[in-house]
C-alpha cells in the first residue's frame, strides 16, 4: 500500500523538480552559447558532454563546416560524459559565463528532505546522470546528503 503525501512533501516535491530542471536546462543553455564559438577543443568535450547523438549536439554541428564538424566529433568521441576532463571543461565555461547555482541549491538542500525518501532518491540519481556536471557540488555538501540518502561507506 503506498503512503499518501502530505501537501508540505507534494509543494517540496514540486519546487525540487522545478529548480533541479532550471539547472539543466541553464546549463544546456549556457554550454550551447559557449561552444557555439567555435572553441573546437572544448567543442568537442562539450559535445561529449551533451552526447553526441543529442538534438542540442546535432544542432551545434549542423551549424559547422565539414572539417569543423570531424574535428569536434573525433574529440568527442574520445570521452565520456562523465570523464574528468569533459567535467573539468564544462565546469570552466559555465564558471566562465557566469553561472551562479547557489541559491538553486538552497532550495534543492532546504526542500528535499521534505519530498520522502523515494523521490529524493529518484530525483537526485536522475539529476546526478542528467547533470553530472553538478555532481561535484552534490556530492561536496554534506547538508545536501541527508542520512536516508548518503552511500554507504565501503571498508577495504
Amino acid at each position: 500500500m503506498k503512503k499518501e503525501l502530505t501537501s508540505n512533501q507534494i509543494k517540496a516535491q514540486k519546487t525540487v523538480t522545478k529548480v533541479m530542471g532550471d539547472i539543466t536546462r541553464a546549463t544546456t543553455k549556457v554550454l550551447m552559447d559557449y561552444v557555439t564559438n567555435l572553441y573546437l577543443n572544448s567543442f568537442g568535450k562539450v559535445i561529449a558532454y551533451l552526447g553526441p547523438d543529442s538534438e542540442e549536439a546535432k544542432d551545434l554541428l549542423n551549424s559547422m563546416d565539414e572539417s569543423s564538424q570531424n574535428q569536434v566529433l573525433s574529440t568527442a568521441h574520445d570521452f565520456q560524459k562523465t570523464d574528468s576532463q569533459v567535467i573539468s571543461e564544462v565546469e570552466h565555461i559555465l564558471v566562465s559565463c557566469g553561472m551562479n547555482l547557489n541559491d538553486d541549491y538552497k532550495i534543492i538542500k532546504n526542500n528535499i528532505l521534505n519530498t520522502g525518501k523515494e523521490f529524493a532518491e529518484k530525483s537526485l540519481k536522475d539529476f546526478r546522470t542528467q547533470s553530472p556536471i553538478l555532481q561535484n557540488r552534490l556530492n561536496g555538501s554534506a547538508q545536501f546528503q541527508p542520512p536516508m540518502l548518503k552511500k554507504p561507506v565501503q571498508k577495504s
